[in-house]
């Protein structure tokens, strides 16, 4: 019997959640297809009618968990009356505990690592500046619209909030002592932020 075209997406969606679970549970190297297959409940084959093959369906996954870990795109669907550095905070707990975020920074590592994926570490780090131009604007924009004056260039603030959020990944994974609850990002934001 023939699949329809609906059919054809759900085991394409099914393939996918599995890949996501298996690349970021095991890692890459040790994801196969076979495992990938069995967990999604469908057969190595129907792998092969979607993706070329491990490298194709990796790049698949980064990409669209690159749409949803993508901080700048959640900051715009806050809500516009919220202040400045509660919305530095919104993000930085958007990003806590957040698979997909932890996702993307684990296929930073293997993206650097493997020629084949240099497309995919130049999404990555396109999707890097990107957050960090974001907080350089909401920081500017802040700032002249507080008419706040004496302090420090926006630039400086956006880097150490753009630090203090790639180090959260750091200190969630490699535990050096630094607290990470949502009472201490806060902290640490208005910290940074205390003279705006």
């Amino acid at each position: 019997m023939r699949k329809s075209k609906e059919d054809t997406q759900i085991t394409k969606k099914k393939i996918l959640k599995s890949a996501f679970d298996c690349f970021f549970e095991r890692g890459y190297a040790e994801s196969s297809l076979t495992v990938i297959a069995e967990n999604a409940g469908v057969t190595r084959g129907a792998i092969y009618w979607h993706f070329k093959d491990k490298n194709e369906l990796y790049r698949e996954v980064v990409k669209i968990t690159l749409d949803k870990a993508d901080v700048v795109k959640y900051a715009y669907s806050l809500p516009e009356n919220l202040s400045y550095k509660e919305r530095m905070v919104s993000l930085f707990l958007f990003a806590q505990d957040n698979r997909h975020v932890d996702f993307v920074y684990k296929a930073i590592n293997l993206s650097s690592a493997y020629k084949e994926f240099d497309d995919l570490f130049e999404m990555i780090r396109l999707n890097k500046i990107n957050l960090f131009r974001y907080f350089v604007e909401e920081t500017r924009m802040h700032i002249r619209a507080q008419k706040i004056r004496d302090v420090m260039k926006p630039e400086f603030y956006a880097s150490d909030l753009y630090l203090i959020f790639e180090g959260l990944f750091l200190t969630r994974n490699v535990p050096v002592g630094v607290t990470c609850d949502q009472a201490h990002i806060r902290d640490y934001i208005y910290l940074v932020l205390k003279d705006l």
